[in-house]
């Protein structure tokens, strides 16, 4: 059973607990560390309050791009402590940029980017990470084969544009997929992921 915190950081599980002794943790929370509160003691019909307090995650960031400098989306990254004590994951945004800023604590990191169907790219030395400090400069290339993209709009017999609509394209060396936005836009990118220039 789970709740999502409120924008006062206040949460509610109401789920009927009967009485017993509950451990209550907090799961990766934005730019914090993840925490558990032990022994909260809940008696069937009434409420308990566990309240948790949070130390702030360290931060890593980078950019991914191609060998030609162009910067690539969509692309996963993990960072994680040989133990896995520690570890967060974040996805490039349009910018190629990416930010772990969960669950980090203290210690020594590895830190890898998965893109597409190509092996895993791992950051050359470990990263060394305060709690509450940033380390940036974590960036990654790829070799991209350049790919051609498909754009346009999807209207209704009216005339008027379809809205969310999926739409895929295939073919024989490979395929790529979109929704349309609120205008009925679209723009089918290949499988082999989106490049931005």
């Amino acid at each position: 059973m789970y709740a999502i915190t409120n924008s006062t950081g206040q949460y509610t599980l109401n789920t009927n607990l009967p009485t017993d002794t509950y451990n209550v943790t907090l799961l990766f929370p934005t730019g914090y560390l993840t925490n558990t509160v032990s022994g909260i003691a809940v008696t069937a019909g009434q409420t308990a309050t566990a309240n948790i307090a949070l130390n702030p995650s360290g931060v890593i960031s980078g950019t991914v791009t191609s060998t030609t400098g162009q910067q690539i989306s969509d692309v996963s990254v993990y960072a994680f402590t040989a133990s896995f004590t520690f570890f967060g994951s974040a996805t490039t945004n349009s910018s190629g940029q990416y930010e772990i800023n969960s669950n980090l604590g203290t210690g020594a990191y590895t830190v890898e980017a998965s893109y597409d169907s190509q092996p895993p790219s791992i950051y050359p030395t470990q990263v060394n990470l305060v709690a509450g400090a940033t380390q940036s400069g974590i960036n990654f290339q790829f070799t991209v084969t350049p790919t051609g993209s498909i754009s346009g709009q999807v209207t209704s017999s009216a005339g008027g544009p379809v809205v969310n609509a999926y739409v895929e394209a295939q073919g024989a060396s490979g395929s790529g997929s979109d929704y349309t936005d609120i205008n009925g836009n679209f723009h089918n990118w290949s499988r082999c992921g989106r490049l931005h220039s």
